[in-house]
């Protein structure tokens, strides 16, 4: 009776966290961080038109965003494969990656005569 009772502890456990899925939403997190941009790059250019999405194998992708301070940042970015729903996908990191999933935002240019200093961060994923 005891041994049921815990494999019904450990069966209820496990249904409550496996629906507790990890869901992302279309978001900025940091007030200063504004018109981010997410596209696939076509031949080195821009094409602002297409979705976000992607297949695994031969697509690059751009990053671009906006940082209402004056002086410049350090920013990584980490790339989440997800499932169609938004949901973070079973995959490991080196299923679809060929490096270390942590990538450093070097390419960035300061405003020139705006009212609003900002700094325009750009990352290119390159496959």
């Amino acid at each position: 009776m005891r041994i049921v009772f815990i494999v019904c502890i450990l069966l209820v456990f496990t249904s409550v966290s496996a629906q507790k899925k990890l869901s992302f939403i279309d978001k900025s997190y940091e007030e200063e961080i504004r018109t981010v941009m997410l596209h696939p790059a076509l031949n080195g250019s821009r094409d602002n038109l297409r979705p976000a999405v992607v297949p695994l194998q031969g697509q690059n992708l751009l990053l671009e965003f906006d940082d209402l301070v004056e002086q410049r940042s350090n920013y990584y970015v980490k790339i989440i494969h997800c499932n169609y729903d938004w949901t973070k996908s079973t995959l490991m990191d080196l299923d679809f990656l060929f490096d270390y999933n942590e990538y450093p935002i070097n390419d960035y240019e300061p405003s020139f005569n705006t009212s609003i200093p900002y700094i325009h961060y750009s990352f290119w994923y390159l496959r």
